[in-house]
């Protein structure tokens, strides 16, 4: 399976009540939605018509799952999209006082949960507003010129990096651009975020 990250928007007494009961700590961090631009999963709903009966209940639910708006799965690109934003290779917890770039997938504070690959971390509502306006001004010409840097790197970034096809580099900058919406909602709505690695 491999090591896949998710995003989860939490009010702020979401967020204190996790970090202050473990069961629900734990059920968080090991949840894992599913990877789907919405441009993707509007796509797959305009098919589901067509689906054989047997499978349309489970293709319902995997949609529902991927198209809820508080929760983003970013599956194996995660360390992709870290460097194409922040243009650091590094897996380090990114802390207070790191560039906002390098918060809004590895930082910035950590839970007690681990659930296979290091903690769980969180963001609190400010953090948010400034890693989603940040987010916002990052330029879709800038990200393809991050995303076309990376080639050289491909042995460095966790999931193999970037090959160059053009249909892969555009899958992941349609995830950042949905990233980019959640992290924007999120500020909008006053939430905090919590992320894990499973």
């Amino acid at each position: 399976m491999g090591m896949t990250m998710s995003m989860q928007r939490l009010h702020p007494e979401e967020l204190l009540r996790a970090l202050g009961d473990p069961e629900r700590g734990l059920r968080l961090a090991a949840y894992v939605p599913l990877p789907m631009p919405q441009a993707l999963i509007a796509q797959l709903r305009g098919k589901l018509a067509a689906a054989p009966p047997q499978q349309r209940s489970a293709l319902e639910q995997k949609l529902q799952e991927a198209g809820n708006p508080r929760s983003l799965g970013l599956d194996k690109s995660w360390h992709l999209v870290h460097y194409v934003l922040s243009g650091s290779r590094s897996l380090d917890i990114a802390g207070p006082g790191s560039p906002a770039t390098e918060q809004i997938i590895l930082g910035i504070h950590k839970t007690a949960y681990d659930v296979g690959y290091g903690p769980a971390l969180y963001l609190f509502a400010d953090e948010v507003q400034h890693c989603a306006s940040v987010l916002a001004s990052i330029s879709d010409a800038s990200l393809r010129h991050r995303l076309d840097g990376s080639k050289k790197y491909q042995q460095e970034i966790y999931g193999g990096g970037w090959s160059g096809d053009a249909e892969e580099g555009q899958f992941i900058l349609d995830v950042i651009a949905t990233m980019r919406s959640f992290f924007v909602d999120a500020a909008a709505s006053g939430d905090c975020l919590f992320k894990s690695v499973t």
